[in-house]
């Protein structure tokens, strides 16, 4: 059956997901524990509050350590501070210094208000 205009521009115009199943079948066994944790999270995570902790506690397996201001840092300390509770901000030191530039990533956190 021949596609209409509209299908094939929608085609064009839209992305469609692979199906890891079909594109990658060796991979849907990391994906499955991927989901699991990230549902565990979510589960543990209802509101800002409770994301940070469950955060704070991801990053502390990882290495990361409260920000401490006095302290001097050197390449790959990893630390994170918290804000009030409802935000958290983590960091690796690079080995370059910041006249070389920075990454940043962001995200936010959505849960509902209780």
């Amino acid at each position: 059956m021949d596609k209409t205009i509209g299908q094939k521009l929608q085609d064009e115009l839209t992305f469609k997901f692979p199906h890891i199943g079909k594109e990658a079948p060796e991979q849907t066994e990391e994906a499955e524990m991927f989901c699991q944790g990230y549902k565990r999270f979510l589960d543990n995570g209802k509101t800002e509050r409770e994301c940070v902790r469950e955060a704070v506690a991801m990053l502390e397996m990882q290495g990361y350590v409260p920000f401490d201001l006095s302290k001097s840092y050197r390449p790959g300390d990893k630390v994170y501070q918290v804000n009030r509770g409802k935000a958290i901000l983590a960091t690796t030191f690079g080995t370059q210094g910041l006249e070389k530039g920075i990454r940043i990533n962001g995200a936010h956190i959505d849960s509902p208000q209780t």
